[in-house]
């Protein structure tokens, strides 16, 4: 696996399989500008690599509030 490095609220890691893009995201909390950040660089190294398919697993302690998950 590798990390892209820059300061943020959560940790990303992607490993680039055969078949598709695998990444992990773990942090102490989430919210919409979070979520919306991360989901962002999961679909810039997916267009980036080519993949088709993406997994996605997520390890975050304190999901965010109401609004924000329907937002």
């Amino acid at each position: 696996m590798n990390e892209a490095d820059s300061p943020r609220p959560y940790r990303l890691t992607f490993e680039e399989l055969t078949d598709h893009l695998y990444a992990f995201v773990e942090g102490d909390t989430d919210s919409y500008e979070i979520s919306r950040a991360y989901w962002q660089e999961v679909a810039d190294r997916a267009a980036a690599i080519g993949a088709k398919r993406v997994l996605i697993e997520e390890n975050i302690k304190m999901p965010g509030s109401f609004p924000d998950v329907f937002r």
